[in-house]
């Protein structure tokens, strides 16, 4: 992946989204990082595919976020949540079909 992006927290969470500017079906590696109860928070909601996954510190998921909608889940207070996602910006191959110009 060449691009990369840290969320540092303390208690980082997202919104119902997609990452609309990513490369269209390509993948987006998400983890998980921080010091919280992933029974009582922090899941990974894949709104479009029904599904919510109890998503731990330490864990990494492959999803299509440009065409997928995604959110996390909110921890409990005092507790701490960061995340790392590594992606392909659509941008980079609109530069090369471009002639990289």
């Amino acid at each position: 992946f060449p691009c990369v992006t840290f969320n540092f927290g303390p208690q980082v969470r997202t919104f119902k989204h997609r990452d609309t500017m990513n490369l269209a079906g390509g993948w987006c590696a998400v983890s998980a990082l921080g010091t919280f109860d992933h029974k009582q928070g922090g899941h990974i909601v894949l709104w479009d595919a029904k599904l919510v996954v109890e998503f731990p510190a330490g864990s990494t998921i492959l999803i299509p976020s440009s065409a997928m909608m995604h959110l996390n889940v909110s921890i409990r207070e005092g507790k701490t949540r960061a995340s790392f996602m590594q992606y392909v910006a659509g941008g980079i191959f609109r530069w090369v079909d471009n002639g990289c110009q």
